[in-house]
């Protein structure tokens, strides 16, 4: 057997191995891969990168269940769905929420689950989906509802 000179450390760098030799295992090493690759293939097929993935256009819709139409004084329930690819979202988390130029003819209730008509006129809710699961900006609308009676605007 050949041993090569290594002049940087004043000795040699080791025998020579002929090149059909049979390559040493790292049984360690081989198990890590393979358990990356398995949980890889894992998540692929088990839908993982749909879960992480952010919404495509259209993929979350706002429906509003409660009356748009109110007559002043009146007081409505807030009852809005959320469709996820047209499923929908049991229990989503939303905030909700009157811009300040509308609230002299529409406003929230102290407790946020009603909305109350002051005076005739139009006025916007604006909804957002509250989810950990969203990057980026959250999806969000806006409802018009519209409100006669009382003084006008």
């Amino acid at each position: 057997m050949r041993t090569l000179p290594s002049p940087a450390f004043g000795g040699q760098f080791g025998p020579i191995v002929p090149s059909d030799a049979a390559p040493q295992l790292r049984p360690a090493r081989d198990l890590r891969r393979a358990l990356a690759l398995c949980g890889a293939v894992l998540g692929a097929g088990c839908g993982l990168s749909d879960v992480f993935s952010t919404p495509g256009a259209g993929a979350v819709v706002f429906v509003w269940e409660s009356d748009s139409l109110l007559g002043s004084g009146q007081v409505v329930p807030i009852h809005i769905t959320v469709l996820a690819d047209g499923e929908p979202l049991p229990a989503p988390r939303l905030l909700v929420s009157v811009p300040v130029d509308d609230t002299d003819i529409i406003a929230l209730v102290a407790t946020g689950d009603s909305i109350i008509a002051k005076r005739s006129g139009g006025g916007d809710v604006l909804v957002e989906l509250l989810s950990s699961l969203t990057t980026g900006v959250p999806p969000d609308t806006a409802f018009r509802l519209r409100v006669t009676g009382g003084p006008p605007r």
